[in-house]
């Protein structure tokens, strides 16, 4: 044997474990970052065996995603211009509210409050869900510390949401965008 040809050691360093749970995490991080490129409803984290991967689990209230709208949206300048997301953020759900309730300088944001229903929240895929009785109701999306609402009713009705016997699907779009 040649004394050149030694017998080369392993160098010492992380251990293969530690090595693997890296290369996990960076995998999961890959991915997580790849998902939400997409555009709401292009997929669903909920698939809890159901055909429909948009079923709630509750049998009477709301459900639907938080969708932030941002950028330049009309028209657009860029392909990348306007932007889509799911975002996890608290939901507040208030007996009716009507448009002397809303603040009179920023009338997207609630002044008066009406006594408060239920809150809820959405997931990292921009999903909520809660459980009402049949009802009529104003529902409002905690943005930038205030409670936001851009859709009216044409009897002066604010963010309106009417229960039934089963669930309805609302999304909710938080506006940000020029248009």
């Amino acid at each position: 044997m040649d004394p050149s040809e030694t017998t080369r050691q392993p160098p010492r360093g992380m251990p293969i474990k530690t090595i693997a749970i890296t290369a996990i995490v960076i995998v999961a991080v890959l991915a997580v970052i790849w998902v939400s490129r997409f555009p709401p409803d292009v997929y669903d984290w909920r698939a809890r065996g159901s055909p429909n991967l948009h079923e709630p689990l509750i049998t009477v209230g709301v459900f639907g995603h938080i969708i932030l709208r941002e950028g330049d949206c009309m028209p657009p300048t860029t392909p990348a211009g306007c932007r889509l997301s799911f975002v996890s953020r608290a939901m507040h759900i208030h007996q009716p509210a009507h448009l002397g309730d809303m603040d009179p300088n920023a009338p997207i944001y609630l002044q008066n409050e009406t006594p408060l229903v239920a809150v809820g929240h959405s997931g990292f895929d921009g999903f909520y869900e809660v459980a009402l009785p049949p009802g009529m109701y104003s529902v409002f999306v905690e943005d930038l510390g205030r409670k936001y609402c851009n859709s009216f009713s044409g009897t002066g009705l604010v963010c309106p949401l009417e229960v039934g016997a089963g669930p309805v699907r609302l999304d909710l779009w938080i506006n940000h965008a020029t248009d």
